[in-house]
């Protein structure tokens, strides 16, 4: 791995990783292995070349952002990336490329029915993207979304960069609530990217600048979680069935493995 950003654990409790320097999609494991699923192209608008946030779908399908390309993709068991609303282009130098609907996808998560939802970083919106279609709807208005993930109670749990650093987004009217009353106070100014949920109910945000994972209880209250010397950055996170939490470090070119209490058990790879 060279700088995996973002990831999403599947049933399994395998990370789906996308590093946005490789440009690879790779599966880490707890036990250290890693495994290779996709190597993109360094060319320029070709799918996949920095790929972003990443969902997993009930059939274990990823979905991955990818703003070089303005698209999103599912990449199956096949390992062949599918753009989801992307059109074949030429670029100024004669080559190939990929241009989407989206301008600068960040966040993703998928519903039961096949529905991709999309959190585009520049137009800060969330859009939905039904199954099948190649159109995004505008959800919501959300300022500088970045990760997200589909609750329980089906609305959107989204990181944003506003006057909450962690909102709720209502999909059946796109109506935009505060989870966090307002936003982290850190040492450093806090830059929040990417949310999971623990079975309790607690939520848990990465901050960037302060090299730390926060939990945030159901009553918005925001508390230290994790914040060990292994952190170098903190960008992604997700939280396996058996309560184990996965932490992409760029930094560090890993995924560390975290005990359900937010303790280091682990990495991949292994060094």
């Amino acid at each position: 791995m060279e700088y995996p950003l973002f990831l999403a654990l599947d049933a399994s409790g395998a990370a789906i990783v996308g590093d946005q320097d490789s440009p690879a999609i790779w599966k880490a494991t707890s036990d250290g292995t890693v495994t290779k699923l996709f190597q993109a192209s360094r060319q320029f608008r070709t799918p996949l070349n920095r790929p972003k946030g990443v969902a997993i779908d009930a059939e274990g399908n990823a979905y991955i952002c990818d703003p070089t390309t303005m698209d999103v993709y599912r990449l199956g068991s096949d390992g062949k990336p599918v753009g989801l609303t992307g059109k074949p282009i030429k670029e100024l130098n004669g080559k190939p490329g990929v241009r989407g609907e989206i301008i600068q996808p960040e966040g993703i998560a998928v519903g039961p029915d096949g529905t991709v939802y999309v959190a585009d970083l520049k137009l800060h919106t969330i859009f939905r993207l039904p199954k099948g279609s190649k159109t995004p709807i505008k959800l919501a208005t959300v300022d500088a979304p970045h990760g997200m993930l589909l609750d329980a109670d089906g609305s959107l749990v989204v990181v944003s960069h506003g006057e909450s650093h962690l909102v709720r987004v209502k999909i059946a009217d796109g109506s935009v609530t505060k989870i966090l009353p307002g936003r982290l106070e850190g040492k450093l100014p806090p830059f929040p990217l990417s949310v999971a949920k623990k079975a309790d109910g607690v939520y848990l945000v990465t901050d960037n600048y302060n090299k730390c994972l926060w939990a945030v209880d159901k009553g918005g209250k925001a508390s230290l979680f994790a914040n060990p010397p292994d952190f170098k950055k903190v960008t992604g996170v997700g939280v396996a069935k058996d309560g184990k939490i996965a932490v992409a470090d760029p930094a560090s070119q890993c995924i560390h493995w975290l005990s359900p209490d937010g303790k280091i058990v682990g990495r991949s790879p292994k060094s």
